[in-house]
Parts: structure tokens; C-alpha cells; sequence
């Protein structure tokens, strides 16, 4: 019985020291887990930070890429606003110029020069005047004639509705007899 007891303590011993190696085992997995869910922790910290600097990153770009586009219309505007401002500076030196020359006497030569070129300008105004005139001349007869076809078009559009129509009227009405006729025909039969 001696031996019996010694084995039974002996196995209880393995059994006790297997189930402290499995503690620790145990024990040894779980602060794994814990040291993986840390660093998953701060790999999801990480992403989110990194996330958050994209969202940044992008925003700073859309706000630089209107920044640009701002730029864009002022240098635009500005482009427009010189050249306004150099056609009102010729047109001032031009009238200066004239002014100038009408006060000292010059402006007589200027004057029949002007008349000569507004008598061409109204030459060339009345040509193109008659020239319109006729385009719209024919224009308006060839607008005429094809309102004249259109119409035409309706009413031999609305003659061959009215014939279908008359068609489809006969056709029911021969249709209507034929059906009437046939079952007469199958009672003289039977």
C-alpha cells in the first residue's frame, strides 16, 4: 500500500507540476494577448493619427488649389483692367491730339477729311442696308413657302387619317357580317 501511496503522491505531484507549467503557459499567452492587444492599440492610434494627417494634407491641398484659382482670376483681372486702362489713355491722346489741332487751326483739313470718310461710311451703310433688306426678302418668301408646304403636309396627313379611318370603319363593318354569317353556317351543318 506503501507503493500504491507513493505513486498516487507522485502523481499528484506531476499532476500539480503539469498544472503549474500549464499556469504558466497560461499566464505567459495571456500577457502576450495583452502585449498584442497594446500594440494593436497603438497601431489603430497610429492609423488614426495618420488618417487624420491625410484629411489635413487634402484639406491643405483643396484650400491651395483655390488659393491658385483665386490667384488666377486676380492676375485675369488685372490683365483686363491695364488693357482698359491703356485704350482709355489712347482715346485721351486722341482727343487731346484733336482738341489741339482744332485750336490751332488745323481743324478745317480735319473736318472735310471727316466728312469724306463719313460720306464713305454712309455709302457702305447703305449698301449693307439693301443687302439685308434683300436677304430678308428672301428669307421671309423662302419662310413662306415652307409654312405653305407644312401646310400642305397637315392636310394630306389629315386626308390619309381620314381615309384609314374610313378603312378601319368598313373593315369592322365587313368583319361584323362575316362573324354574324359563320354561325349560321355551323348550325345548318350539324
Amino acid at each position: 500500500m506503501g507503493c500504491a501511496a507513493s505513486r498516487r503522491r507522485a502523481g499528484l505531484r506531476e499532476a500539480a507540476d503539469a498544472a503549474e507549467a500549464l499556469a504558466g503557459k497560461v499566464h505567459a499567452l495571456e500577457e502576450e494577448v495583452m502585449a498584442q492587444s497594446r500594440e494593436t492599440a497603438a497601431l489603430r492610434k497610429t492609423l488614426a493619427a495618420e488618417r487624420r494627417r491625410r484629411q489635413e494634407l487634402e484639406m491643405m491641398r483643396l484650400l491651395s488649389k483655390e488659393e491658385f484659382r483665386m490667384k488666377a482670376e486676380q492676375e485675369t483681372r488685372d490683365v483686363a483692367v491695364d488693357k482698359w486702362k491703356q485704350l482709355y489713355l489712347a482715346i485721351k491722346a486722341e482727343l487731346d491730339a484733336l482738341i489741339l489741332r482744332a485750336k490751332q487751326g488745323n481743324g478745317m483739313w480735319v473736318a472735310a477729311a471727316e466728312e469724306a470718310a463719313a460720306a464713305r461710311w454712309k455709302a457702305e451703310l447703305r449698301a449693307k442696308e439693301a443687302a439685308e433688306k434683300a436677304l430678308r426678302a428672301r428669307w421671309e418668301a423662302a419662310v413662306e413657302s415652307l409654312r405653305a408646304q407644312l401646310a400642305a403636309a397637315k392636310a394630306q396627313a389629315a386626308e390619309q387619317e381620314r381615309e384609314i379611318d374610313i378603312l378601319r370603319q368598313s373593315l369592322r363593318i365587313l368583319t361584323a357580317k362575316l362573324k354574324s354569317r359563320v354561325p349560321l353556317r355551323r348550325h345548318l351543318r350539324c
